[in-house]
């Protein structure tokens, strides 16, 4: 048994096509070639994390894939069927879009990190203040270990709309 829990992200917006996906790959492929035992949980009922590690090549960095997704069978409950190996170091958890209220709250609520891709358009910068004012209404951000962090896809910098995200 490890001597602490693994650490856990979560890459989340209630908006599509933000990047959520691609973002949390990368994080997995980052900590699974820097030596971490690294599970990618897909709770993305599109499964295309679970995709991504099907295509990925059998000599990269191993991660573990957990296709949350996916209902359990008749004989088994849903913690067994979302279960962590033992050793894992490293969670990265993909999201679908539209998650809100209670569903929201139960990712979030485990994660040691919380990760909010935004694009660079009117209508995605206002999905994400009210996805991120959710989040502070939830109350799971009152733990002091809890951390945001607001990764801006698809943006130069020095641009009007890089400096709406800044605002």
């Amino acid at each position: 048994m490890p001597s602490s829990r693994p650490k856990s992200i979560v890459v989340a917006n209630s908006k599509g096509g933000c990047g959520k996906t691609t973002l949390a790959t990368n994080l997995a492929a980052f900590f699974a070639n820097s030596g971490k035992a690294t599970a990618l949980v897909d709770y993305d009922p599109q499964a295309s994390s679970s995709h991504w590690l099907k295509l990925r090549p059998e000599s990269a960095a191993p991660i573990v894939g957990i296709a949350a997704y996916t209902q359990p069978g008749a004989q088994e409950t849903r913690s067994f069927h979302i279960r962590l190996p033992r050793d894992i170091q490293r969670v990265v958890i993909d999201t679908p879009a539209a998650l809100t209220g209670t569903l929201l709250y139960h990712q979030i609520s485990a994660a040691d990190l919380i990760v909010i891709p935004i694009v660079p358009s009117p209508f995605d910068i206002h999905a994400a203040e009210n996805f991120i004012h959710e989040l502070q209404m939830s109350g799971v951000l009152q733990e002091e270990s809890k951390q945001i962090l607001v990764v801006a896809n698809r943006v130069r910098q020095n641009t009007v709309m890089f400096k709406r995200l800044s605002d």
